[in-house]
């Protein structure tokens, strides 16, 4: 059955900040109605874990083509939510976190503060489904996959404190999954905050071969921050695209041996302010090339061969925005929310009187990097605040849906383990064409 397409004015009534401002359309100089597209969200909901919930990963982890959600608390701790594909969620099995111990990591010398967990997902080949990745800022990369009768299974661990004289995985951070060297299988690349080369981290990259993962080193000069894949150069194979942590973007072009080049600059953002660091890969101009957006709103347009066009966008004072700034200046996702066929930006504001929290929409256009500001406010669940700690990811929960937009809410601490967390959901309301 396929969702409904709700009239503006019932829209407006479930987003329940809904604005009839209309929303300037820079490549046609015009006034788009919200009757004339379908860019709106439900009130955000939350949906509660086991333990806190401050890094998430989406995949069909039991295998069933519903999209599922893992979270993993900064205290090593994990849950899951199974999801039925009717945007409605059930317990599943908690998955084991291999949390080093601190006090031998500082007598090591490779103690580098708080633990800060990150996941992704992945097909891996193995489990029912996709493949969990979990990586732990102490020195442990984890490799999971949920099987049928006996739970989550370690497929592999990588341990930075036996590694590190080797000086594999001293801080991971920001796994992805892709097919890097052609031998048909997911590999992982992380990004490794630990110092592997003259004043910079690495990226290792888990190469999944039949009798088990092998891991490749690649030294950088600079810190790397998040990693996003896409073919950018035309030739077939999938290159890693690098954020560091002074917010500059770069290229490692995929060789085709399972080897990269070195680290090509192809970008520096100009927006500084953003906490976060997250880079996305994806066509935002529609014309067939991948291109890479950061969060702090800056958005490198990729030709297909191999070159880019920088464009620092200008979201600043909007009508909804002015005297309001964007939280931190911090994009928090890219998707094709109102399904024209371009991709739109959501930002975190805060709304007067009461300063709550809302999601805001820049929405895309075939003119490169116009975007128009829909005249809206989609109020979230709980803080979605974030930080660099936390991340939003965007998925259709249901079928002929979506994307709808999932975040990490947190609860917990450190200080306070066992407490429970939970993950928000914006549900987008519009059909899919």
């Amino acid at each position: 059955m396929r969702a409904l397409r709700f009239p503006s004015a019932l829209a407006c009534l479930l987003a329940a900040a809904c604005s009839s401002s209309p929303a300037r359309s820079p490549d046609a100089g015009q006034w788009l109605l919200p009757d004339e597209g379908c860019a709106v969200f439900a009130p955000g909901e939350l949906v509660q874990t086991p333990a806190a919930a401050d890094w998430i990963a989406t995949g069909d982890f039991d295998g069933d083509g519903h999209l599922d959600v893992a979270a993993v608390s900064h205290e090593g701790a994990g849950s899951l939510l199974l999801g039925h594909g009717d945007g409605t969620f059930s317990p599943g099995d908690a998955f084991p976190a291999s949390i080093m111990d601190p006090a031998s990591l500082v007598d090591a010398g490779v103690y580098y503060g708080s633990s800060i967990w990150t996941a992704a997902s992945g097909a891996l080949g193995q489990g029912l489904g996709d493949s969990l990745i979990v990586c732990d800022r102490y020195g442990a990369v984890d490799l999971l996959a949920l099987g049928s009768d006996a739970g989550w299974q370690l497929m592999q661990r990588f341990n930075g404190e036996l590694d590190r004289d080797a000086g594999l995985f001293l801080q991971p951070v920001a796994p992805i999954v892709a097919e890097f060297d052609g031998e048909g299988r997911g590999d992982v690349a992380v990004a490794d905050l630990g110092p592997a080369g003259p004043g910079g981290g690495s990226i290792e990259v888990l190469t999944n071969r039949a009798g088990g993962f092998g891991v490749a080193l690649f030294p950088l000069q600079v810190l790397p921050y998040a990693l996003a894949v896409a073919d950018f150069n035309g030739d077939g194979l999938p290159d890693l695209a690098v954020l560091d942590i002074t917010r500059s973007v770069g290229i490692l072009w995929n060789e085709g041996d399972g080897g990269f080049s070195e680290l090509a600059p192809v970008g520096q953002p100009r927006h500084d302010g953003a906490q976060e660091g997250h880079l996305w890969a994806l066509d935002i101009d529609g014309d067939g090339s991948p291109d890479l957006v950061t969060s702090g709103w800056n958005i490198l347009f990729g030709d297909g061969h191999g070159s880019f066009t920088e464009v620092d966008l200008p979201i600043t004072d909007g009508p909804l925005t002015s005297g309001s700034p964007i939280l931190s200046q911090t994009l928090r996702t890219v998707a094709d929310f109102n399904h024209d066929g371009f991709a739109d930006l959501a930002g975190l504001v805060r709304v007067p009187p009461d300063n709550g929290y809302a999601v805001e929409l820049w929405l895309g256009s075939r003119t490169r990097g116009s975007f128009s500001e829909w005249g809206a406010t989609y109020p979230v669940a709980g803080s979605a605040i974030g930080g660099y700690e936390t991340n939003w990811l965007v998925g259709a929960l249901r079928p002929d849906a979506g994307p709808d937009a999932v975040y990490a809410e947190g609860g917990g601490s450190p200080m306070s383990p066992g407490v429970g967390g939970a993950i928000g959901i914006l549900h987008d309301v519009c059909s899919v064409p």
